[in-house]
C-alpha cells in the first residue's frame, strides 16, 4: 500500500534551494555536454536547475576563479556572490570558493547562501562552500558541476554554534547535482548543529530546533561516483530556578536530519557513506513545575540511497540518536521523548553490491517519562544487506537485524506507566511501497506500511 507524504522542511531557505536537485532530471546532458554557448541558452540552463538567471554573473575563461582570493596571473576572476562558470576550452578549470563572509555581506541577521554552477569540458570543476555562524541562521548552499571528462569536486561545510537565546532555531541545506562523462563526481558534505539554550524567556520556556537536509545526485556515463555526508546535531537546554520551566527540543513535526543519495552510472563504480548522530539533554534544575519533550513523531532521522551501475555499488550508513532529560528539586515534573528514525537504500545491476547500515538509539529519563522508539530499515539490492539495530530505553535494551537482498525490519519501543514493551517487525517489500516527496524524501509513516509484529514482551 502507497505511504501518505509528510512534508519536509518547509522553512523558505530550504524550499526555495530544494529545486536545484529536484530539477536534476532536467540535466542528463553526461559526456554531450551543457549547451551554454549563448545568454538564452545560458538562462535555460539555470531555469533548468530552478535558478534565476537574474543578477548571475556569466564566467568565460580558459581558468575561472570566484571568491576572495584570485590565484593570480592567468586566471579570470571575480567576487561576485552568484557566478555561472563556463570553461572556455577543453581541459581549462573552474574554481568557485564560497563562505559566509561573501554571502549577503556576511550578515548575522540574514541566511547564509551559497549558489555554485560550473561548465567544462574535460578541465576539473572544483567548488568549496563554507558556511560558520555563532547565531542561529539558516545556512544554505547550492552546487550544480557539469563535465565531460574531468572531475567535479564538491566540498560543503556547514557550522552553527550558539548559546543566545532562550528560543533557537537553525537550519542547513546543502544539495548538489554532479553530470559527467567519464570523468569522476566526487561529493563530501559536512553540517554541524550546535545549540545551547541557559536562558528561559518570559513565561520560563527553553525552544530549541534544529534541521539538516543533504541531497547528493550524481550521474557518470563511464565514471565513479563518490559521496560522504557527515551531519550532526547537539542540543543542550539548562534551566535552574523559577515556578515553571518548559523545555523542548525539536518538537516543531519537522524531520530534523534529513540526507538524500542518487547515484547512477552505466559501468561506473557508486560509493556513498552516510553519518547521521542526534543528541538532546535537558536539565532542570529547580522548579515548581516542569515540563520536558525531546523529539516529534514526525520528526528524527531519514537516509535514503538509490544506487544503478552495472560496476561495483557500496552503501554504508550509520544513525545514532541519544535522548536524555534530568532535573533535581521539581516537585511536579512530566517528560516525554520520541526517537523515530529511517532508512530505505535501493541497489541495482550488480552481484557484488553491498548495504551496511546500523541504527542505534538511546533514551534516558528520571521521572516516570513517557517514551516512544522506532526503528525501520529497508534494503534491495542485487548483491547483499547487513541492518543492525539496537535501542536502548531505559537502560533496556533491544536488538533486531537482518541479511539478505531483501530486509525490511524495525523496532517499537514503548515506556510508560505499564513498563517498557518491545515489538520487533518484519515485512515483505511489496509493504513497503512508500514514495516520499524530493529532495530527499521524507520517511514513510512507520504504522502504515503493512507490518508483521512480534512482541517481544513488556518489562515493568
Amino acid at each position: 500500500m502507497a505511504c501518505s507524504r509528510w512534508g519536509l522542511i518547509v522553512l523558505a531557505t530550504l524550499a526555495s534551494a530544494a529545486v536545484l536537485t529536484a530539477s536534476a532530471g532536467a540535466v542528463t546532458q553526461g559526456s554531450r555536454g551543457v549547451n551554454v554557448s549563448t545568454r538564452a541558452d545560458v538562462v535555460l540552463y539555470l531555469t533548468s536547475l530552478g535558478i534565476d538567471a537574474h543578477g548571475i554573473v556569466v564566467q568565460r575563461g580558459s581558468h575561472n576563479y570566484a571568491g576572495a582570493n584570485c590565484p593570480g596571473k592567468g586566471w579570470t576572476c571575480t567576487t561576485a556572490k552568484r557566478v555561472l562558470q563556463i570553461a572556455s576550452s577543453k581541459g581549462d578549470d573552474n574554481s568557485f570558493q564560497c563562505s559566509a563572509s561573501t554571502a549577503f555581506g556576511g550578515s548575522a541577521n540574514a541566511p547564509t547562501e551559497c549558489t555554485i554552477v560550473q561548465v567544462s569540458s574535460g578541465g576539473d570543476n572544483v567548488a568549496r562552500c563554507t558556511e560558520h555562524s555563532g547565531d542561529a541562521v539558516g545556512q544554505s548552499c547550492r552546487i550544480a558541476q557539469s563535465n565531460t571528462t574531468g572531475a567535479n569536486r564538491i566540498q560543503v561545510e556547514q557550522h552553527v554554534n550558539t548559546n543566545d537565546g532562550a528560543s533557537q532555531l537553525a537550519t542547513q541545506y546543502a544539495g548538489s547535482t554532479q553530470v559527467n562523462g567519464s570523468g569522476r563526481n566526487d561529493v563530501q558534505i559536512s553540517q554541524q548543529l550546535q545549540l545551547q539554550a541557559k536562558s528561559v524567556d518570559a513565561t520560563g520556556t527553553q525552544t530549541q530546533d534544529g534541521h539538516q537536509a543533504a541531497s547528493v545526485t550524481q550521474s557518470s556515463d563511464t565514471g565513479n561516483n563518490t559521496a560522504q555526508v557527515n551531519q550532526s546535531m547537539q542540543l543542550k537546554a539548562d534551566a535552574k530556578g523559577g515556578p515553571s520551566i518548559e523545555q523542548d527540543q525539536n518538537t516543531d513535526g519537522q524531520i530534523n536530519t534529513n540526507s538524500g543519495v542518487r547515484q547512477n552510472s552505466n559501468s561506473g563504480s557508486n560509493t556513498a557513506q552516510v553519518n547521521q548522530s542526534n543528541q538532546y539533554d535537558e536539565h532542570i534544575g529547580q522548579a515548581d513545575t516542569g515540563s520536558q519533550t525531546e523529539g516529534n513523531p514526525n520528526g528524527g532521522l531519514n537516509v535514503f540511497f538509490d544506487q544503478s551501475s552495472t560496476g561495483l555499488s557500496k552503501i554504508d550508513a550509520h544513525q545514532s540518536e541519544q535522548q536524555n532529560m534530568h532535573s533535581e528539586h521539581v516537585n511536579n515534573l512530566s517528560q516525554t521523548q520520541f526517537g523515530p528514525m529511517w532508512s530505505d537504500p535501493d541497489q541495482g545491476s550488480n552481484p557484488g553490491d553491498t548495504y551496511n547500515i546500523d541504527q542505534r538509539s538511546q533514551q534516558r529519563g528520571d521521572s516516570s517519562p513517557d517514551q516512544s522508539n522506532q526503528l525501520v530499515a529497508e534494503c534491495n539490492t542485487s548483491g547483499n544487506c547487513t541492518v543492525n539495530q539496537t535501542t536502548q530505553e531505559q537502560g533496556q535494551n533491544t536488538n533486531n537485524s537482518c541479511t539478505g537482498s531483501s530486509c525490511f525490519t524495525g523496532i517499537i519501543v514503548t515506556t510508560g506507566e505499564g513498563g517498557t514493551t518491545s515489538t520487533t517487525c518484519n515485512g515483505e517489500d511489496s509493504d513497503f511501497s512508500c514514495p516520499g516527496n524530493e529532495p530527499p524524501p521524507p520517511p514513510p509513516p512507520f504504522s502504515e506500511c503493512g507490518l508483521s509484529c512480534d512482541v517481544i514482551g513488556n518489562r515493568g
